[in-house]
């Protein structure tokens, strides 16, 4: 199980005597900072003028949400806070021979969410920290016929309805002769502070009537409705009347960094690849925010769609990549026997910022 990433302080001011010039060295002793120079000469850092970078993370699929407490500090001028709620579940793939035949859908992506407070808007000593667990994927259905649907995500949340994170839904099941909506990301209608300091979650996947799997949107493909984070691909399906045609799963959109999108790496297969992790590596969610801040965790990629099952059971879908994309969908089947698994959403992320 996951727990906090890291506490990272950076220095943007000094205590006054504090050398602005020459080489040594930078260390922690206890909570504080300090410079050494080349003579032995200590000075303390962090003077007014400093912040720091606190990342929370969430439980592995399945493990639920992950609580944590983050208490006020005396000094404190105002804090920034950034929620990625978790991505759900993709869908599982129709089991039974049948002419058409779809995988599921790709679960959503989860809303990333941000806000200011100054000291004076905090009025308690300490706030309680809720980041989402990923929706599971829609498990293999007991009788032939229509998939299951993936869970969806969970809210990630700061202070309950300070700042709170949609999480996406859960991908709907394979089903025969009708098209499957990818679905939903998380919206930002669903998030407090709401429009305005929020951006949507990706779409998943859907699949045509013809049992065809569909890709999910990325960020650039609509750019006056941008998308934060990454929705799973659909899973394979089959059309025996026109064709026969046999359909592959499709991939997850990508992770996304800053005016660049970032390749999802792996592909759909058997079983479908897992959305790629940690995508973005620098000055990413803050920059949501116009923040100049970096941070090292960003928004992975959507798990790839499993492929068709013709003589066994369909393919399970991947999982989606950290943070807050949606799982792929379930391969169908052509066999007597059940469709594949949907991927698991991946968890959500919360990062507070101090400014001291």
């Amino acid at each position: 199980m996951s727990q906090i990433l890291k506490s990272l302080q950076v220095i943007t001011q000094s205590f006054v005597g504090t050398p602005g010039t020459g080489t040594g060295v930078i260390y922690a002793s206890g909570s504080k900072m300090y410079f050494e120079n080349s003579t032995g000469s200590i000075f303390p850092l962090g003077g007014p003028g400093y912040i720091i970078v606190r990342e929370y993370t969430g439980s592995n699929p399945g493990g639920g949400t992950l609580t944590y407490t983050w208490d006020k500090p005396l000094n404190i001028n105002y804090i920034q806070v950034i929620c990625v709620g978790a991505g759900g579940g993709g869908g599982n793939g129709r089991g039974g021979a049948i002419s058409r035949t779809q995988g599921g859908s790709g679960g959503g992506g989860g809303a990333v969410v941000w806000g200011f407070f100054n000291r004076n808007d905090l009025t308690q000593n300490s706030y309680t920290i809720s980041v989402g667990q990923g929706g599971a994927g829609g498990s293999p259905a007991a009788i032939l016929g229509t998939g299951n649907v993936g869970a969806s995500g969970s809210y990630t949340t700061f202070g309950g309805t300070l700042i709170s994170a949609s999480g996406g839904a859960g991908g709907l099941g394979g089903t025969t002769n009708s098209s499957r909506a990818g679905a939903n990301g998380g919206t930002v209608l669903q998030c407090r502070p709401g429009p305005g300091f929020a951006i949507n979650g990706g779409d998943g996947a859907g699949t045509n009537n013809n049992g065809q799997a569909l890709t999910p949107t990325n960020f650039f493909t609509t750019p006056l409705i941008p998308i934060a984070t990454a929705g799973g691909g659909a899973g394979g399906g089959y059309d025996s009347i026109v064709g026969p045609t046999t359909y592959p799963g499709s991939s997850g959109s990508s992770g996304f960094q800053w005016n660049t999108l970032q390749t999802n790496p792996g592909a759909p297969g058997t079983p479908g690849a897992d959305g790629g992790d940690n995508l973005v590596t620098g000055a990413v969610l803050l920059q949501f925010t116009s923040s100049i801040i970096s941070t090292t965790y960003g928004l992975g990629g959507g798990g790839h769609g499993g492929a068709l099952g013709t003589s066994t059971t369909g393919y399970n879908g991947g999982a989606g990549g950290k943070y807050g994309a949606g799982g792929g969908g379930g391969g169908g089947t052509i066999s007597s026997l059940v469709g594949g698994a949907g991927g698991s959403g991946s968890s959500g992320l919360c990062i507070v910022v101090e400014y001291y």
